[in-house]
């Protein structure tokens, strides 16, 4: 008789936790007419789904809607182990093109989502990331 060893480990959903969020300006010959550098460090617990394809979707509120911004580009993405830091551009056309006012509250919401298992999302998590306002300026507060 023959008994196998091998045990199969079936893959449950992706988890994001962890997040945080800091700016940076960005100003030079890459962003022109300036703007924000958006770093998010987070850690992605894959749970045998595959390599971090998590999705980002960046929202900023108008009035009482959050509405989605449609072209934040990434500009860099890093992984240490279950770390992952990604650097996007918020250029300062993306809020005149939006016509965003400075006190607008913005936010990411993030899915997870591994490489192996496409169809397996995880629980989305939302990070305010304060406003416009307050990326500029760290001291000064945000409201409607």
């Amino acid at each position: 008789m023959v008994i196998s060893n091998s045990i199969k480990i079936l893959p449950s959903k992706p988890e994001v936790r962890n997040v945080t969020i800091s700016s940076r300006f960005a100003w030079g010959h890459d962003v022109p007419k300036g703007g924000l550098f958006v770093i998010v460090k987070y850690d992605f617990i894959h749970n045998n789904t595959g390599n971090d394809q998590s999705i980002f979707q960046w929202q900023y509120k108008e009035y009482s809607t959050w509405k989605d911004f449609n072209s934040i580009e990434t500009i860099d993405s890093k992984k240490l182990q279950l770390s992952v830091t990604k650097q996007f551009l918020f250029s300062s056309q993306n809020f005149t093109s939006y016509n965003i006012r400075k006190y607008a509250p913005i936010r990411v919401r993030i899915t997870p989502k591994g490489s192996k298992k496409q169809s397996i999302t995880g629980t989305v998590v939302e990070k305010d990331m304060g406003c416009l306002n307050q990326l500029l300026n760290p001291a000064s507060t945000c409201s409607l």
